[in-house]
């Protein structure tokens, strides 16, 4: 593994794709509401944030795309 390789230890890789799709969902649910809160990603992200959280969600759900947190440490 690259992160072995360049000397890190403990690695722990989550897959993240359920929150990301139950988090996705809350906002699109919201966006067609129209009840975003005044500050969030979609300020951020514009007008057309629907359809681009619509468009993550669908790769994740048919596997183009696999969200991951990894948590590692480099020894000093």
């Amino acid at each position: 593994m690259l992160l072995e390789r360049a000397g890190f230890e403990n690695i722990f890789i989550e897959d993240t794709g359920a929150p990301y799709l139950v988090g996705y969902k809350k906002m699109l649910d919201k966006a067609a509401k129209r009840d975003l809160s005044p500050l969030g990603i979609h300020i951020l992200m514009g007008k057309n944030t629907p359809l681009k959280v619509q468009n993550a969600a669908c790769n994740i759900q048919e596997g183009r795309t696999q969200p991951v947190q990894v948590f590692c440490r480099k020894p000093a």
